[in-house]
């Protein structure tokens, strides 16, 4: 356009620099986008979220991954807490069961 000035040229190094950034970044968007298309939400994808919002927080796909990874990690702790609990359960029945043959067993002797 008329007038306008144009921006100040950059060398040859800020360039490369450049460069160098945005592959880095296509290669961690690459990495993530294949993660969630397997559905492997696990550190090391929660890791290049972080990469990857740190260089551009607008990336929505970024965030939606970042939350299905902390879904997963919340429903495997839920699963983990009911099996313990359940383990728990059925521990203190075989122990209220084996008291009370002990009984049954005291009561016969008598």
């Amino acid at each position: 356009m008329h007038g306008v000035k144009r921006g100040i040229q950059k060398s040859e190094k800020e360039i490369e620099e450049e460069r160098k950034r945005c592959t880095e970044y296509q290669d961690i968007t690459q990495k993530l986008l294949a993660k969630n298309k397997a559905k492997e939400y696990d550190d090391i994808c929660f890791k290049l979220t972080n990469e990857i919002l740190n260089i551009n927080s607008e990336f929505s796909t970024a965030w939606n991954v970042r939350r299905r990874f902390i879904l997963c990690k919340h429903d495997k702790e839920t699963e983990e807490k009911k099996k313990k609990d359940e383990e728990k359960n059925e521990e203190s029945k075989e122990e209220e069961k084996k008291e009370g043959e002990e009984k049954k067993e005291e009561k016969e002797e008598e």
